[in-house]
């Protein structure tokens, strides 16, 4: 029988400062659930080759990890650059998007993806996008007590 359990990691999206100081909300964990850093997240499932294509941001998921993992969960986002750095506008319509990917990976299995927004990105003419993509969550199939990612 196989288990399987979730691994997470937080990702700031951004800075938001309020004027009221912010509480804390407990963050409920199942004794299957591991959250690891960012580094550990990236050395066992990875993404490469991330190209834009018009509104489209397709990449490649890479498994480097020991184990077969599933439910893949990427960070989508698309930067704006303004054209003059110095002298930003106030009317960023950058963006962010969590996509599950389908299906399993094997241990050094790759695979390609391609994310298109519902909504097109705005076409004006003081800024470019960029994409940027990366491993948000992944779920880890076991057999035995999990470690964090196939680490040891």
């Amino acid at each position: 029988m196989t288990r399987s359990r979730a691994v997470s990691m937080i990702a700031a999206l951004g800075l938001v400062v309020c004027a009221a100081p912010a509480r804390a909300e407990p963050v409920e964990v199942s004794p299957e659930t591991v959250v690891v850093s960012p580094d550990q997240m990236s050395r066992a499932v990875d993404v490469k080759d991330v190209r834009m294509n018009g509104d489209q941001v397709s990449g490649k998921v890479v498994n480097n990890s020991g184990k077969p993992v599933r439910d893949v969960q990427i960070l989508v986002k698309y930067v704006w650059l303004w054209n003059n750095e110095r002298k930003p506008g106030t009317d960023s319509p950058g963006r962010a998007v969590y996509e599950t990917l389908p299906g399993e990976l094997a241990p050094g299995e790759a695979k390609d993806f391609t994310y298109r927004p519902d909504e097109p990105l705005p076409n004006r003419r003081d800024e470019r996008f960029e994409p940027a993509v990366e491993v948000a969550g992944v779920t880890e199939i076991t057999t035995q007590q999990p470690s964090p990612l196939g680490m040891r």
